[in-house]
């Protein structure tokens, strides 16, 4: 399976570490030039985001935006590629060394009009669990199976997720122009954007301990904006601090719990 990457050439880094860990996984990837937020006009986003939504949202920022442009570039070049299944991640994803065999169950059980999340936890940072339902759990092996979530309104993250070329062609015209975060996966669900939306339980690609260059603009919050000042300088009591907070708010993102409750598609 073809995995392509959004990533910000001029972040080298970052494009240093996906480059050497995809090679020695021996994948075939491709690098997919992120829309850079610092190259758009204030034309360009009047055209190519919803300013009402923009408006009413605060976090959708210029950031956040680019980054959401930059799927849809991928989801152009795939239609335009005639690629039928594909992976796409992000330039922070850690992918697993039994990628292959994960990719190969994925590509063997993916409906046509259907995504699949390699990495996903809960919008709702209050809550201590996400919901699976227990109906249609399929084990697919390697140790895995594709579960559905209850309420896809509460999973999150574009890490690494499997796309069907059906799907992204639609997406296309769901996601234009730039209404909601790249992440929605419920809001892009109620636009029918695609019928069905499975996890591949457990979770099989994680973040990278780095930072992605598909930044989410400026900080918005005292806590963000004095972690980037340390980061900024590298206090080294500070960064350690940091490095174990973020190790912390990792861990916890991936509680999950199975309930006797229908597929958030199968609900009457």
């Amino acid at each position: 399976m073809k995995i392509f990457v959004v990533s910000l050439s001029r972040v080298e880094a970052r494009t240093k570490y996906i480059k050497a860990h995809l090679d020695s996984l021996k994948v075939d990837y491709e690098l997919i030039d992120a829309v850079d937020y610092i190259n758009l006009t204030p034309a360009d986003f009047d055209i190519m985001s919803d300013q009402d939504a923009v408006r009413k949202n605060p976090y959708l920022t210029k950031g956040v935006i680019a980054c959401s442009l930059s799927h849809v570039k991928i989801y152009k070049h795939i239609v335009a590629n005639n690629v039928g299944v594909s992976l796409v991640i992000e330039d922070d994803a850690a992918l697993p060394k039994n990628i292959h065999k994960i990719l190969d169950i994925v590509e063997r059980e993916i409906k046509d009009d259907e995504i699949i999340s390699l990495s996903y936890f809960n919008h709702h940072q209050a809550k201590d669990t996400t919901d699976m339902s227990k109906y249609e759990r399929k084990p697919v092996g390697e140790g895995c199976e594709l579960v559905y979530p209850v309420d896809l309104h509460e999973i999150a993250s574009s890490m690494a997720y499997v796309i069907t070329k059906k799907v992204a062609e639609r997406m296309i015209d769901v996601l234009m122009p730039i209404w909601v975060q790249t992440d929605y996966w419920g809001d892009y669900y109620d636009k029918h954007g695609f019928s069905s939306f499975r996890c591949l339980y457990p979770v099989q690609v994680q973040a990278a301990p780095i930072r992605s260059s598909i930044e989410y603009d400026t900080a918005k919050t005292l806590t963000s904006r004095a972690a980037s000042l340390v980061r900024k300088y590298k206090v080294p009591v500070l960064m350690s601090y940091l490095e174990k907070r973020a190790n912390k708010i990792q861990g916890e993102k991936y509680h999950f719990r199975f309930v006797d409750q229908p597929p958030f598609n199968k609900v009457q």
